[in-house]
């Protein structure tokens, strides 16, 4: 197997990218055919085997790492673009709320809305759309392009909301639904897909680490950027090959049966049909009867009237239909709803602590701000990839097989960790328990830790217990609650501390 490091040809493919992406959507067979021609002229370009795309864990893996990519580069690059690339224009206190709104909107329609499309669908044409988005920050932060500060901020907010909107929205839960329909026991792709999400909290900062000593703070978000593009054009390419080799299928979409038909013992049941009737001659004749006078016809019916009677019929067979999506999306809620709630619950108590409290610890007296930041962000990011890689060892997953009856005993011991947090950012620095650096980084590194361990198995026990029509409702509505547990916690955090008084101490 072969191991991509550039990929700088779908850049050059994204018009008929989207093309292709609006065929996949609206003409299956055609697309199909046409999609098969088109990679397999691009394998033979780039001298590829399609063996690259075989290990389905390391392809769900880059599916994570592209959900949330975009949002960390935008993260890593904020305090630069606030400053620098859209001055006076409050972009610190219009982009996290704006972005995390759009997520969680197009995340809700997507709860309902995959029920009348199969997942890829969305996905493939949200992921050429992404990398299109992903071009808009490289040219803003190419400032003598974009001059006028105001077309710059519009054009930055423009594409950043559609990152979401592609990314964090519609290509998260299509993903997230996919992985959930393919996941195994042997082959936890949740696990996986989640092991992504890991890496794009690191990889920015890793990118940005090497980019800024040379090209500067501008070079730093072009290379972040177009990394990011790079790997949603190679996630599209890889979706189209799961697709044209027959592992990503349609799914079958909820539709109200038919009404069964009353048994009638061993007699054979007449089809509606009667054209193949045959009537056999009886074989004595019966005495004829006077035949009834013919009824009389109806007036016949105008163009309107029929026009009103088939819209009539269209209304109920889309209510029909808006009815059973209601239903199956429910059904699939309330059965997988405790782990679902855990999953928020989890969230919440880490994102009250990280970042907002934790970045209010006062700094050792040896150690500058920015320094103590660092080791903080690298302790709780780093372990919680380390927490996520190792759930997805086998002997983990056998002896935490049935964990999920006790995720809230899990949940509540877990509870003196964020408590511990809040203790510590409210006592100075010289207290020898709560002051200690050494503590502190070990507590915010250990929520990390859990928090990785913990939503990983959640993601496994989901996929594992849920009811086989129910999987593509819990595939979308797990990123979902982690998305609301971030949103929640992160809100009810900033206000805890414009709340609490700056010199207070418990």
């Amino acid at each position: 197997k072969r191991v991509l490091l550039t990929f700088p040809a779908p850049l050059l493919l994204f018009p008929s990218a989207g093309s292709l992406s609006a065929a996949v959507f609206i003409w299956p067979r055609f697309a199909n055919t046409l999609t098969l021609v088109h990679v397999t002229i691009l394998f033979h370009i780039l001298g590829l085997s399609e063996t690259f795309m075989g290990a389905l864990s390391w392809t769900f893996a880059l599916y994570g790492l592209c959900v949330l990519l975009p949002w960390q580069c935008m993260l890593t690059t904020l305090k630069y673009m606030d400053l620098d690339l859209f001055p006076n224009c409050s972009w610190g206190l219009l982009i996290t709320p704006l972005f995390n709104a759009v997520s969680v909107v197009t995340q809700v329609l997507m709860l309902f809305l995959g029920e009348c499309a199969a997942a890829w669908r969305f996905a493939v044409v949200a992921l050429p759309l992404g990398a299109v988005f992903a071009i808009g920050p490289m040219l803003c932060a190419v400032q003598d392009f974009v001059d006028p500060v105001a077309l710059r901020f519009k054009v930055g907010l423009a594409t950043s909301l559609g990152l979401s909107l592609c990314c964090n929205g519609l290509f998260q839960s299509s993903s997230s639904q996919l992985a959930a329909r393919l996941n195994r026991p042997t082959l936890p792709l949740l696990a996986w897909w989640s092991n992504g999400l890991a890496v794009a909290g690191v990889l920015p900062v890793l990118v940005a680490g090497i980019a800024h000593p040379i090209a500067g703070p501008g070079g730093a978000v072009v290379a972040q950027f177009a990394i990011c593009a790079v790997l949603l054009g190679i996630s599209w390419i890889s979706l189209i090959v799961l697709v044209c080799r027959g592992v990503v299928t349609d799914e079958p979409l909820p539709r109200f049966a038919a009404s069964p038909r009353p048994s009638m013992g061993n007699l054979p049941v007449l089809e509606d049909s009667c054209d193949d009737l045959v009537v056999e001659e009886e074989a004595e004749p019966r005495a004829s009867l006077p035949s009834p006078p013919p009824a009389p016809r109806s007036p016949p019916q105008s163009l309107g009237q029929i026009s009103v009677r088939r819209l009539s019929s269209m209304s109920s067979d889309g209510l029909l239909r808006a009815q059973s999506m209601v239903f199956s999306v429910k059904d699939g809620l309330v059965k997988s709803r405790r782990l679902l709630l855990s999953l928020f619950a989890l969230y919440v108590q880490s994102y009250f602590v990280y970042p907002g409290i934790s970045t209010q610890w006062n700094s050792p007296l040896n150690m500058t701000p920015e320094v103590y930041g660092l080791i903080l962000v690298g302790a709780f990011q780093g372990l919680d990839c380390v927490g996520r890689l190792l759930s997805t060892h086998r002997r983990l997953q056998k002896a935490l097989a049935v964990g999920h009856h006790n995720i809230w005993l899990i949940l509540a011991v877990r509870m003196i960790l964020p408590l511990f947090c809040v203790i510590c950012w409210r006592r100075p620095t010289t207290d020898p328990i709560f002051g200690s650096v050494y503590l502190r980084v070990g507590a915010l590194g250990l929520l990390g830790f859990s928090q990785g361990l913990l939503t990983n198995l959640i993601f496994a026990w989901s996929a594992i217990t849920a009811a086989p029509g129910s999987r593509s409702v819990v595939g979308r509505a797990l990123p979902l609650s982690l998305c609301l547990g971030i949103v929640a916690s992160s809100t009810i955090s900033s206000w805890v501390i414009s709340s609490v008084p700056p010199g207070s101490s418990l």
